[in-house]
């Protein structure tokens, strides 16, 4: 009708038109994938994934918009089916997402059939009518519509000025998730940006004429505060509180994007998460579940069960036979008692060199060893190398138990007590009526036998500081003892001198102070043999020195190496000069009749870099060898061999054979005791073909048949010896029979009693195992497997954290199944630390990099990252060998050692780092005080602030200069005496060191006391953040764990604090990110500090630092203190990890660079 005109219809012919076919309300699906989700109900939301997400996965993949969030949880509450699709509002009809197009009545793909959607206004309306089934809609209650206006209000303002508007943000959050994934165009971009914050400062300005941050983030803390409240002891908002409901999935919304705890939102400054973290325990609650409560429930009842189960398994049943063994008048006329008294001396940790060796203090007693007078041995103190389980084996023979590594810390136990128990003192008392006992020394023996000693003294094992006043206290009342004749005569005196071992806690077994307690011992040895030389009631007493075990280089004990299962063993009297005119003991000595002298003494360290000095013989055998050189009864459950060195005292071979006989008889009631079904019989055939009387073929029980056989062999041997007609032949038969006897039953015995019930220990990790697994009751564990698949499709970084930290349990489970891999546990965690590292570094080369003004700042920082990620561990890991193997091999600290001004000058930059750090958070922690104080009142808060902080540091500096001078001298690079200022030390040492270290932990708390009236008085929640209220603590915490680490750790923290704030400069951690960091670091700074899982690396050194008398919790606290520094360290710094970034940045910040 109309024509074009002509110049118009030459462009459309150029240019045709063409026509699109309609959008479908924004669907970016294709067709085919909008076909295949017709049956399914359609949200579209804002999120940052790709596609259509499931149902499965949609709680998964939350929305990064509240409103969208708030729907996406209520779905999933209601369990509705549905898939959720990336959207924005220009595809919604409404113009706001989210909006739902719920699933086709129709399999038909036709979109007639398709329902129309529902907006985000209607969606309350249409699941309460669809979901729900209400006929009316539900009205919200008073009380909740008033709550709900501290979400859509308090809240949702902070959120908006937090998210949009903050300029820390903005960039990396609400541009990079809104306007960057819109579009390309960099001019659209900004259009868009400016469009989208202009909102966000529209809808702040509709009630006040400007934005307060500080009245923002106040405010929503208030409204956290009220939500907190009104959720109380209740699971959930709605209702009753019985399911969760609408509210509950706003609340939802807001905190988890505000906690932001997997990092997804990009938030650099977040101080809402603060916020909500002080009321996170109850908001927190509507993600449990009655369900996980009580699996919850059920997880702690198993967990007792399954370490009881364990217990029972790891400390094995041990046959106990009761009474007190007797000894008839017939066995003493074949065997006389050789002695009458006996003397016990224990050094405590008397190393076996201590005594034999060519460096050794013990003169006297070589003495003694090359003119006969002493016979000396090498004892094997089994594992566990301390005091109570040793002193139990050399009294009753036995093998000792772990428990008794509890037993032993505890100073008030009782239940260790071995007065029902057959021991030697036992016997003792036994065999005459008015026997008696004196004891002084280590009160450990008062514990174990109780009423026992009729004169005694007691003196603390653990109080490691003191080396002189410990032995004093036990070396004056030996010269009174010794000339007590008549009424108040002993029959046996125990002397324990814990001078040694406190020497080699403190300072190890080189130390300057070890050498003259040696002479000191052995001053006290020639006090003692001199007494029995010249007293006549003395004339036939047997003096015992040995050690109850020995310690290891760093001269701590507990463990199985060779320097601790080594002590000293040494008979002494003058009748023992007589063993050598005996022919059987020409194999045992090295005689040189013409000069005097019989064994060498003293002898050089043997080249295999053992302690084994002259025989070998078990600690236990001292039990059965005192019983048969005192004529008393052995101990009933005794697995100890009588010395066969010693038979030679008795002249008539057959007493000897009588001794061991009565040793052998005793062994076979103990084997008897745990395998009844075997027949000790003189049948020698019989026995030797005798099988064990059971289906299962033990290794065990054929050990046991086997000594059956022996013992016939032996009860042959013995008839023919004590025969009228008996050669010498017969004799040394019968000997090494019963020997061969003994020594085979001791061995099944011991096995025996050191053996795990593996039944039970696998019994308990399978319940361990399922109380674990209950705790994912609530199924968080399988609805997390479809997010991991996918995350592992998308190559997100969680899931390769997630896998490392699999890895690493599991790696570290299969290190269980063999003792060497527990030996050398740490070799495991530092690789799994580089591992990690590696981790961290190919992430931070993978992130976009900041700008820098020039290529040399850049790559200064770059070398810097590396080496303190990749290098530092290097150096943290050979800086104390620890484990079995290579624990002599050198390290940092040897090095350290013989250049004490290099040591010195690193413990100086520790101490000044902390000093440096700590004077900067003051800064911080005065702007954070209250607005309302006055400028003065500030500057007086500030100035009392560092002068406590200045005072903290230096004295707790001096006091380790004090306390390394003291102690270990050698590592002092100069004498303070002669450097200037040296009065100042004049007036120092007039102070002792638990004064001077109490000065320091007072001036500690001072700190903090003051530290928080400055910071938590009316704070000014504009600058008080997680930062300036944990910066200054946890340097203060550093300042304590350098008190309580050794001098040659302490510049391991500074070491650390440089990985600190690489950590907390350039990365951003992710919650779990944060998590296998701390671990590793946990794990791999134990070990670095000399830590094992030998019980001989229990550092004491420190564990009376101002403390002046032993105190269970005191000396516990330091204990734990000393010897987890590093861990205590690492879990501290978790919340600056996680939070702590603003600092970091700050730190860092122009770190390379200038301007």
């Amino acid at each position: 009708m109309y024509s074009i005109p002509a110049p118009v219809k030459r462009l459309f012919d150029i240019f045709p038109l063409k026509t699109y076919p309609a959008n479908n309300h924004g669907l970016l699906e294709d067709r085919e994938k909008q076909n295949q989700n017709q049956n399914q109900h359609r949200l579209y939301i804002f999120t940052d994934s790709h596609g259509v997400s499931s149902s499965s996965s949609s709680s998964k993949d939350p929305s990064f918009n509240p409103q969208c969030l708030k729907w996406q949880a209520y779905l999933s509450f209601l369990n509705v089916s549905f898939c959720t699709i990336p959207s924005n509002n220009h595809a919604s009809p409404s113009g706001a997402l989210p909006f739902l197009i719920p699933a086709s009545s129709s399999s038909s793909s036709s979109t007639s059939s398709t329902p129309p959607p529902v907006p985000s206004h209607k969606l309350k309306a249409w699941t309460e009518k669809n979901i729900l089934n209400q006929p009316q809609p539900k009205q919200q209650t008073e009380q909740l519509s008033v709550y709900s206006s501290l979400l859509d209000d308090k809240i949702r303002k902070a959120w908006l000025y937090i998210f949009y508007l903050h300029p820390s943000n903005f960039p990396s959050a609400a541009k990079r998730l809104y306007v960057d994934s819109a579009t390309s165009n960099s001019l659209v971009r900004a259009v868009l940006a400016r469009q989208l914050q202009q909102a966000a400062r529209d809808e702040l300005l509709r009630d006040c004429a400007y934005v307060d941050e500080a009245v923002l983030i106040a405010d929503a803390d208030a409204a956290f505060f009220a939500l907190a409240t009104l959720l109380g002891e209740r699971e959930w908002f709605d209702g009753d509180g019985n399911a969760p409901g609408l509210f509950d999935a706003s609340v939802f919304a807001y905190t988890y994007l505000c906690l932001d705890e997997e990092g997804r939102m990009g938030m650099s400054y977040n101080p809402l998460a603060h916020a909500i973290k002080k009321y996170k325990g109850q908001i927190n609650a509507m993600i449990s579940t009655p369900t996980a409560s009580r699996a919850w429930l059920l997880s702690n009842i198993l967990l007792p069960i399954s370490i009881l189960l364990f217990a029972l398994g790891f400390f094995p049943y041990k046959p106990f036979i009761p009474g007190l063994a007797t000894i008839t008048d017939q066995q003493r006329d074949d065997a006389p008692a050789r002695f009458d008294k006996v003397v016990f001396m224990v050094v405590d940790a008397l190393r076996s060199d201590f005594v034999y060796s060519n460096e050794s203090g013990f003169q006297f007693t070589q003495e003694l060893i090359r003119t006969g007078a002493a016979l000396p041995f090498t004892a094997h103190a089994g594992a566990p190398t301390i005091t109570m389980p040793r002193v139990k084996a050399i009294t009753t023979g036995s093998v000792p138990s772990f428990v008794d590594v509890i037993l032993n810390f505890a100073e008030s136990d009782t239940t260790s007590t071995l007065s029902h128990q057959d021991t030697w003192l036992a016997q003792i008392r036994a065999s005459k009526e008015n026997a008696r006992l004196v004891m002084y020394g280590d009160d450990t023996w008062l514990k174990l036998f109780p009423g026992f000693f009729d004169r005694y003294e007691g003196t603390t094992s653990f109080f490691v500081s003191d080396f002189v006043e410990v032995d004093a206290n036990v070396t004056r009342h030996v010269r009174g003892e010794m000339d007590v004749s008549g009424a108040g005569e002993w029959d046996g005196m125990v002397l324990h001198f814990l001078g040694v071992d406190h020497i080699g806690h403190k300072a190890g077994p080189g130390s300057p102070h070890m050498l003259p307690k040696q002479r000191e011992m052995d001053s006290i040895v020639e006090q003692i043999y001199t007494s029995i030389l010249t007293h006549p009631h003395l004339s036939r007493t047997l003096f015992i020195l040995c050690g109850d075990h020995g310690m290891n280089d760093g001269g701590n004990h507990g463990g199985s190496s060779p320097g601790e299962t080594s002590p000293a063993l040494v008979f002494m009297s003058p009748h023992l000069k007589s063993l050598y005119q005996h022919p059987s003991t020409s194999r045992y000595t090295s005689t040189t009749s013409s000069e005097g002298q019989y064994l060498p003494a003293p002898l050089p360290q043997p080249e295999d870099g053992s302690f084994q000095f002259y025989k070998t013989v078990e600690q236990s055998d001292i039990a059965p060898t005192i019983a048969g050189l005192l004529g008393l009864g052995i101990p009933l459950n005794s697995l100890g061999v009588f010395i066969p060195e010693l038979l030679p005292l008795w002249h008539d071979p057959r007493s000897q054979v009588a001794v061991l006989l009565r040793n052998a008889r005793q062994l076979v009631n103990v084997v008897s005791t745990k395998f009844p079904h075997l027949k000790f019989t003189d049948d020698v055939a019989a026995n030797c073909r005798r099988r064990v009387e059971s289906d299962e073929e033990e290794e065990e029980d054929e050990d046991a048949a086997a000594l059956a056989c022996l013992w016939s062999k032996a009860i042959t041997a013995t008839t023919s010896a004590t025969a009228t007609a008996a050669t010498a032949n017969n004799h040394q038969e019968a000997i090494t029979s019963l020997l061969t006897f003994s020594r085979a039953a001791q061995k099944v015995m011991s096995n025996v009693a050191s053996n795990y019930n593996l039944s039970f220990l696998y019994i308990a990790i399978l319940r361990d195992n399922q109380s674990i697994l209950l705790l994912q009751a609530d199924e968080t564990l399988t609805s997390s497997l479809p997010m991991l698949i996918s995350s592992m499709k998308k190559g997100q970084s969680g899931v390769w954290a997630g896998g490392y930290l699999f890895a690493v349990i599991v790696g570290y489970a299969g290190m269980m199944f063999a003792s060497s891999y527990v030996e050398e546990e740490q070799q495991f965690w530092h690789w799994a630390l580089s591992g990690w590292d590696v981790y961290l570094v190919v992430k931070w080369l993978q992130s976009p990099q900041p700008h820098h003004h020039s290529r040399t700042s850049a790559a200064f920082e770059s070398i810097y990252i590396i080496f303190t990620l990749l290098g530092i561990p290097r150096i943290i890991r050979r800086w104390n060998q620890t484990g079995q193997k290579y624990t002599a091999e050198p390290d940092i600290v040897d090095f350290l050692a013989i250049h004490p001004r290099l040591l010195w000058a690193l413990i100086a930059w520790s101490y000044g780092g902390v000093l440096y750090r700590s004077v900067r958070a003051i800064g911080a922690a005065a702007a954070a005080a209250a607005e309302k104080d006055r400028a003065d009142v500030r500057k007086k808060k500030k100035v009392m602030l560092g002068v406590s902080v200045v005072a903290a540091v230096v004295v707790s500096f001096l006091f380790k200069v004090s306390f390394t001078r003291a102690q270990a001298p050698e590592m002092m690079p100069f004498d303070v005496e002669d450097v200037r200022g040296r009065w100042i030390w004049i007036w120092i040492e007039k102070i002792s060191l638990v004064t001077q270290c109490r000065i320091a932990f007072f001036l500690m708390v001072a700190v903090i006391v003051i530290f928080n009236i400055t910071t938590k008085a009316n704070p000014d929640p504009r600058t008080t953040t997680t930062t300036t209220t944990t910066t200054l603590p946890l340097n203060i915490l550093t300042l304590l764990l350098l008190t309580q680490s050794r001098a040659e750790n302490i510049p391991l923290f500074a070491l650390y604090h440089l990985q600190l704030t690489t950590l907390t400069t350039y990365f951003k951690l992710t919650p779990l990110e944060t998590s296998i960091t701390a671990l590793i670091q946990q794990y791999t700074s134990f070990f670095s500090f000399g830590g094992s899982n030998s019980i001989a690396s229990i550092d004491l050194s420190s564990a009376y630092n101002g403390v002046s008398r032993y105190d269970v919790f005191a000396v516990g606290l330091l204990t734990f203190i000393g010897n987890w520094a590093g861990p205590v360290w690492w879990v501290c710094t978790m919340r600056r990890l996680r939070e702590g970034k603003q600092e970091g940045r700050q730190e860092g910040r122009g770190m390379w660079e200038k301007g």
